[in-house]
């Protein structure tokens, strides 16, 4: 048993040394003005190690008013719990005699009970024998509700990586005398200097062998007369409450001094890795759980402390940079997607963009009980490269037809079907989370994807061979004027009331400034009405098949936009606020007033004099709302809300054989692909030798719309989406910019506009 036990401290100081050598430096890490809480998890939170953010809480209203005077006019009659000793040194090892025995014990202070203005004289009066110290940490900052707004509630960028609030905040102030002796807590601990400066003395939880821990019986000073202190031992089951301590009669401490240690009793103390630090005024210490550490202060310092209650199998991921916005980091994050970060991709937004190699047997789509969290078991999806759209200079010659999506068509039924995502995509969801796939299943699905795309190239060359073979023959042809197909249906791609998400809208508001208008020489929106009819549609469109004539091709490629969605938000059929124009991969829409975070369009913030009740209640339901995913050249749609939302795209739609119209619920943590690019990317492809007017329709596929709480369609009292009281619509700014440069290179469109086309 001697012999495990000296190998088990032979190792953790082995341990300790090689921690001191090749992984802790001679100086805590400082960072000027703010941190990014991504990189405060992956750099410090993650490795354990300890940071000085400079100037982390200069803004605060408190580093500029907090002052004797001030504390004095705002707090002067409020009673306070106040530490008193004779030295200074509270909770902390001394040397009394008890019964005529000569003992080491723990001290406790004496708490007393003052007004704030009774403290801060004591602290003017520095001949005062006894050192007084505003120390109890019980959240005790929750009595001071005067200075609540001089602060904040906590440090946003360790809520966001810590993935919850702070579980206390304490309040710090006292004599210059005071000290904090030695010790080690359970907490990550964001420690703020308002006024004033602290030293701290530090050890790494590795020092551990080296430094004497032990275990004292409890005692507390007494001031029996002004001067003149005795020391009572008490018993701790009964009247002391400690985090330290069970149900035992002692409470382990550490019986050094930093500042004077005496080597001579403690020889092992001189190989310990001390690191030293004064945090300033409007300076931030993080200090991780465990570290020893030891504290020193200049006179009336004033300090906010944030404890972070952590459990220690793991530390949740930064949401987010939020979604209780970590969020968004969104609470803990999942396991293997917060190694990944960490490892692998730093700017990593979600599980989603994450793939996991064939032989890994606890990949996280296999929704086993343990979850492999391997970094290299997982490769990260990679937006393809869409091919590029051949498109002829001219228009086509001829008396041939033009050939129309009649799926798109069909997008003007008077009142939309409905389906719920329980109902039809358990079997179908893009990530295959629920139906765990063999290796045989992952086989197949690679090689249809492989002969797809084989198939898609082929397709590619054939047209661009016939049409380099018909290239000779351009200059000897001339084209001939089309003739113009009466009542031909018109598109529509800037309006609510375009047939993007639904086509059966009257009174349509104005168009988003998001929204790409088409070019100068393009058809505008027609219009459709309540009942579904467009004003200028024909039953008897002929399906004729085409005789192209010889062309000149040119390839348009696809380009990312700076903002790859244009978001609008509607309250019936008004349009309020201005437009979110999405430049993160990772956004949320929820109900809440954050005014100043380009991964968020919060609704809250916005005003409307007209707000009847109905969407007044309904704007309380929104709560987390929704987040969009724009990954690998994919659109994903998540309910974050407790209520349902309700998405209309048909792009989706087509994928899962629906009605172009189709309204689909998403339940609350739910996530569906609502758009695709590549098949996006194939009907344009098709569409561009059926002409003008068959690109030109791909628009409405290009706008997605989605209600928040209340539903619309024949399953719902609302029919249309200008009925649902909270609403948005997205304009996906890449595929309308590349029709928008598909048309121009077009041309003119076959049949004359109108007032009404």
């Amino acid at each position: 048993m001697i012999d495990a036990t000296d190998k088990i401290e032979k190792a953790c100081q082995v341990l300790s040394q090689e921690v001191k050598e090749l992984y802790l430096g001679n100086e805590i890490a400082e960072i000027n003005g703010t941190i990014n809480p991504f990189m405060f998890y992956r750099d410090y939170v993650s490795k354990n190690l300890p940071v000085v953010i400079r100037n982390g809480v200069e803004h605060w209203p408190a580093v500029r008013k907090w002052s004797i005077t001030y504390l004095r006019e705002i707090l002067g009659d409020k009673l306070i719990s106040v530490a008193v000793t004779p030295n200074g040194y509270a909770d902390a090892i001394t040397k009394c005699v008890f019964e005529g025995i000569t003992k080491q014990y723990f001290v406790m202070p004496e708490e007393r009970s003052l007004t704030m203005s009774t403290f801060l004289n004591t602290l003017e009066n520095h001949e005062s024998e006894s050192i007084f110290y505003i120390q109890k940490q019980n959240s005790n900052f929750k009595d001071f509700t005067e200075l609540w707004n001089d602060t904040e509630t906590d440090i946003s960028w360790a809520t966001n990586a810590f993935g919850k609030k702070p579980d206390a905040i304490n309040f710090w102030m006292g004599d210059h005398r005071a000290v904090t002796s030695m010790h080690k807590d359970p907490y990550e601990n964001i420690y703020c200097v308002v006024s004033g400066e602290k030293t701290f003395i530090l050890h790494p939880p590795t020092d551990l062998p080296w430094i004497p821990y032990e275990k004292y019986p409890p005692a507390v000073y007494k001031e029996i007369e002004p001067g003149k202190w005795t020391i009572e031992p008490v018993n701790i089951k009964n009247n002391v409450e400690s985090e330290y301590s069970e149900i035992f009669d002692t409470i382990p401490w550490i019986n050094i001094d930093p500042l004077n240690p005496d080597y001579n009793r403690y020889p092992k103390y001189k190989n310990v890795q001390r690191l030293e630090v004064t945090v300033k005024k409007g300076d931030i210490l993080y200090l991780p759980s465990l570290w020893f550490h030891h504290v020193r202060q200049s006179h009336a310092c004033i300090a906010i402390n944030y404890w972070y209650d952590m459990e220690f199998d793991i530390k949740p991921s930064p949401g987010g940079v939020g979604d209780n916005g970590v969020q968004g980091v969104r609470g803990k994050g999942l396991p293997h997607v917060i190694y990944c970060r960490l490892w692998r991709w730093p700017d990593l937004q979600s599980h989603h963009e994450l793939r996991a190699i064939e032989h890994c047997e606890y990949a996280f789509t296999q929704k086993r009980d343990e979850v492999c969290v391997n970094p290299y078991h997982y490769q990260r999806i990679q937006t393809p490269v869409l091919p590029a759209i051949l498109v002829p200079r001219h228009n086509l010659a001829g008396d041939e037809t033009v050939l129309y999506n009649t799926s798109l068509e069909e997008l003007s039924v008077s009142v939309p079907e409905n389906t719920s995502f329980h109902a039809t995509l358990n079997h179908q969801h893009h990530n295959q989370q629920n139906i765990p796939q063999s290796p045989q299943q992952q086989q197949q699905q690679q090689q249809q994807q492989q002969q797809q795309q084989q198939q898609q190239q082929q397709q590619q060359q054939q047209q661009q061979q016939q049409q380099q073979q018909q290239q000779q023959q351009q200059q000897q042809q001339q084209q001939q004027p089309n003739n113009p197909y009466q009542g031909m249906q018109s598109m529509q791609a800037t309006s609510p009331a375009s047939v993007g998400s639904l086509g059966s809208v009257q009174g349509s508001p104005h168009p988003t400034s998001g929204s790409m208008d088409p070019p100068a020489d393009t058809p505008p929106p027609g219009y459709i009405s309540e009942d579904g009819d467009n004003m200028d549609h024909n039953d008897n469109m002929s399906l004729s098949r085409l005789s192209p004539s010889p062309v000149d091709a040119q390839p348009v490629m696809y380009c990312e936009p700076a903002f790859w969605c244009s978001i609008s938000y509607y309250e019936l059929n008004t349009r309020v606020g201005e437009t979110f124009h999405a430049s993160q991969p990772s956004i949320t829409v929820d109900g809440f007033t954050d005014p100043s975070n380009s991964e968020r369009f919060c609704l809250g913030l916005l005003s409307n004099v007209n707000r009847n009740t109905v969407v007044e209640q309904t704007r309380r339901h929104i709560g987390k709302g929704v987040r969009l995913y724009y990954i690998g050249g994919e659109v994903f749609a998540e309910c974050l809300s407790d209520s349902s939302i309700f998405v209309q795209s048909p792009n989706c739609n087509q994928r899962y054989g629906w009605h172009p119209a189709t309204v689909c619920k998403i339940p609350p943590g739910c996530n569906l692909k609502i758009f695709n690019n590549q098949e996006f990317a194939a009907l344009l492809s098709q569409s561009v030798s059926q002409g003008f007017e068959a690109v030109y329709q791909l628009t409405r596929m290009c706008t997605i719309r989605m209600s928040f709480v209340k539903g619309w369609g024949a399953e719902y009292r609302r029919q249309t989406v200008t009925s649902t009281p909270c609403w948005i619509e997205l304009h996906l700014n890449g595929p309308l910019q590349w029709l928008d440069r598909v048309l121009t290179q077009m041309g003119s469109p076959r049949l004359p506009c109108s007032s009404m086309s």
